[in-house]
């Protein structure tokens, strides 16, 4: 066994003569190198650019040709298409920058740098081998961000769902119902868009086409919802849809025309997939285009009231009141338009029935005339401008069964403004002057007219002085709140006060169904005290009142007329 000084001796040995064997390769390849380049100014034979061949340039042709290059190479376009748009841009323009002089000395030094790296290149060279050079460049990364980001914005597209709209045809009336099918979207992230440009630019030569860049994004409402919503949409307008009035006003007819204005397909998000589209109305557009025929429908209550013809009593009026709910009424014209028939439904609102209804004056039983009396007077001195005013105001008074009425109250206050003028009245026994003087014979025909009538008169109060055109005793006077009539309907029927006059006279007469006989006695008068204008004197009246089942009431009365001296 050797020795450790042995070994040592031997390894030192060895590494010497390894080294020695390299210098002679490293000598003999640079002499090898050397022995290529004698004589050699210009590129190697197969160097190349790009798409460019260099080769064999002398220096001042390789600054020209590489410059003529890179100018190529930066016009050169780069274009990102979809299926619809395309844009595009050059490599310049997209921030790419060359440095000319870089690239030259790149392309010249091939075959001139190193012993083993340009060895490497004049062998190739000799072979035959293809020395590919790039150019050296450079990426401005925030033009190339700008452009990018426009033209992302460019290329995507939000997807068009389907939709069905509705158009006028060209005959009269006409519709039409018009279908978009959907198209699909896309979505270009700018950072993936960015990324690839960036690879395109750093390594590929010519122009460039980027194809489909993004994400395809297909619409929320399909085929399949445009396809079951046609059936749909084209019988929502083939027709007029009819509203019907529950009050006592004119349908609302809306033709197809009128239809296509007020309808519309919309999208409705919470439907499932294949039922999306569906037909709905437009609120505002129901209002505006059918606004002045809506108003027309809305309607006040009209109370019932009670006309006389030929001795015979109709009722009118009764009729409710109407106010369109304009919301509710939309949705129920939708639903009719989505029927084949009857294309129909009921106009929806709020209906006010009348304070005073038909059938609550049917069930009064006017029927017919139970009483009449009429008081004459001399022609149109103020006192008639006044009994005729207040007749005017009772006229069509209606006293339920079991009401009271009071005169005073039915006329009002007797003032100007309501049409009343000044004249003489008697209070006391004395002639004085007031506006609305001159009512008291409405008193005494109304007191009468009742009286004849049967009913109950609680309170009245004859003149203090006897006027020979009313009856003796059977007459009454008034003065706003002071003197009243006041009567109260004791019979089952509701009464109707109907007055009437002419230039001498007033009528009042009370309208019911008959259920009692009047029979009436007036007496002489008697205790007659003298004056110098009339005689006041005493008179007792009384009438018999017999009802419908044989029993009867007698009322006596008793009343004393003051002298007038």
């Amino acid at each position: 066994m050797p020795l450790p000084c042995q070994r040592g001796a031997v390894q030192a040995k060895w590494l010497i003569g390894v080294v020695a064997v390299v210098a002679v390769v490293g000598i003999a390849a640079y002499l090898t190198l050397v022995q290529l380049q004698r004589g050699n100014t210009t590129t190697l034979s197969t160097v190349t650019l790009g798409p460019h061949d260099l080769g064999d340039l002398e220096r001042q042709a390789l600054e020209d040709a590489v410059r003529q290059a890179a100018g190529e190479h930066l016009e050169q376009r780069v274009t990102v298409s979809t299926e619809a748009a395309s844009v595009g841009a050059s490599r310049q323009a997209l921030g790419l920058s060359i440095d000319v002089d870089a690239t030259v000395d790149a392309v010249w030094s091939r075959g001139r740098q190193g012993i083993f790296r340009g060895l490497s290149d004049q062998l190739a060279a000799r072979r035959g081998d293809p020395i590919e050079v790039h150019f050296e460049a450079e990426i401005d990364e925030g033009t190339l961000a700008d452009w990018t980001r426009q033209a992302s914005e460019n290329l995507s597209r939000q997807p068009r769902p389907a939709g069905i709209g509705f158009i006028h045809a060209e005959e009269p009336d006409g519709v039409d119902v018009h279908a978009v099918e959907p198209v699909p979207g896309r979505e270009i992230s700018q950072e993936g868009l960015t990324r690839r440009i960036r690879t395109a630019l750093e390594e590929t030569y010519g122009p460039v086409e980027l194809e489909d860049p993004g994400e395809r994004i297909q619409p929320e409402v399909t085929m399949d919802d445009l396809e079951a919503a046609l059936p749909q949409a084209r019988l929502a307008v083939s027709a007029p849809v009819i509203l019907q009035n529950p009050s006592a006003g004119p349908d609302l007819e809306v033709s197809p025309a009128e239809l296509v204005h007020i309808l519309a397909v919309v999208v409705d998000p919470d439907a499932e997939a294949g039922n999306r589209l569906v037909v709905s109305g437009d609120v505002d557009a129901f209002r505006e285009h059918l606004a002045g025929r809506l108003e027309a429908l809305e309607a006040s209550p009209v109370p019932a009231t009670f006309e006389v013809v030929n001795d015979q009593v109709n009722v009118s009026g009764g009729l409710p009141g109407f106010e369109v709910d304009v919301q509710a009424s939309l949705g129920r014209l939708v639903e009719a338009a989505l029927t084949e028939a009857p294309r129909a439904g009921e106009l929806a609102g709020q209906t006010t029935p009348p304070d005073f209804t038909r059938e609550q004056a049917e069930a009064l039983g006017i029927q017919e005339r139970v009483s009449s009396f009429t008081t004459e007077y001399s022609c149109c001195p103020p006192r008639v401008t006044n009994i005729q005013r207040a007749a005017d105001i009772v006229n069509g008074t209606i006293i339920p069964p079991g009401e009271r009425l009071s005169l005073n109250q039915a006329i009002g206050p007797r003032t100007r403004a309501r049409g009343f003028v000044s004249n003489g009245y008697i209070e006391d026994g004395e002639l004085r002057t007031a506006v609305g003087g001159g009512v008291s014979q409405i008193a005494t025909t109304f007191f009468n007219a009742a009286w004849f009538a049967g009913i109950r008169i609680p309170d009245y109060k004859p003149h203090s002085l006897y006027i020979d055109r009313y009856p003796m005793g059977r007459e009454a006077t008034l003065d706003w709140n002071v003197i009243d009539v006041v009567v109260e309907n004791d019979s089952p029927h509701g009464i109707l006060i109907q007055t009437s006059y002419t230039n001498t006279s007033v009528t009042f007469e009370f309208w019911s169904t008959r259920w009692a006989e009047v029979q009436t006695q007036t007496s002489e008068p008697t205790n007659f005290r003298s004056g110098s204008s009339r005689d006041g004197f005493d008179v007792s009246f009384s009438r018999t009142i017999t009802y419908p089942d044989g029993t009867s009431r007698t009322e006596e009365h008793f009343h004393r007329y003051q002298p007038e001296s």
